[in-house]
């Protein structure tokens, strides 16, 4: 018995160090991502944003470009610090496969308005949202009462996601055609295209905060 404890505690002394420095350049990666979307994404916005009113989107293209990814590179390399922490092979394939299509999309492939796709990404994420709905009334009996709330106020974050997610196709589509300026000029929806906008953006924001406070919830 000894000596089977001995061996195993001289495989794992090697991995050790491995492990140690895996974590330390995983929350170097991770303090990167934080900085960098809290500078570029965040700060840089009350700047970029009024220039961009007065000269156009093509006035400074350079600034423009790395603001624009400032936001998915930043979340990417979250990611990627949070992998280097407790190494996962099947959550590095995710990463990856992310990155590519974060990329993808930010070279510009889609210059047209291609129906389809928004009926069948809406159709997936209300699917997405019933199944997650469908998880949590079966899970929650099984939970203790001090998880409960924690759970609750998840779904919570993803019921306003939800609705974010509603708003947004109406802002894209139909009734405020924001990505078809003909209609939206033709049906005069410039109001209604500022209301339905900011609904988006409080319903994102107190879905995020739902979410941010239920990993507070269920941590302590």
């Amino acid at each position: 018995m000894q000596n089977k404890h001995s061996v195993e505690f001289i495989e794992h002394v090697p991995t050790a160090p491995k492990a140690i420095t895996s974590r330390r350049v995983g929350m170097i990666i991770f303090g990167i991502g934080v900085v960098y979307i809290f500078i570029v994404s965040g700060l840089s916005t009350w700047w970029i944003v009024p220039l961009m009113r007065e000269i156009g989107l093509y006035g400074f293209s350079t600034a423009v470009m790395i603001w624009a990814v400032s936001a998915p590179l930043g979340a990417l390399l979250l990611a990627v610090g949070g992998a280097a922490v407790a190494p996962d092979r099947r959550f590095w394939v995710a990463v990856i496969a992310t990155m590519l299509i974060v990329l993808w999309l930010s070279s510009g492939p889609i210059s047209q308005v291609i129906p389809p796709l928004f009926g069948i990404g809406g159709s997936l994420i209300m699917l997405s949202f019933l199944g997650c709905a469908w998880n949590w009334i079966k899970l929650r009996p099984q939970l203790s009462a001090a998880a409960r709330p924690a759970a609750d106020l998840q779904m919570l974050g993803q019921v306003f996601f939800f609705i974010a997610a509603w708003n947004l196709c109406g802002l894209m589509g139909a009734p405020t055609f924001v990505l078809r300026p003909e209609l939206s000029q033709q049906f005069d929806m410039s109001a209604l295209a500022i209301n339905v906008g900011t609904a988006v953006l409080i319903f994102l924001t107190i879905g995020w905060g739902c979410i941010f406070f239920s990993q507070r919830m269920r941590k302590a």
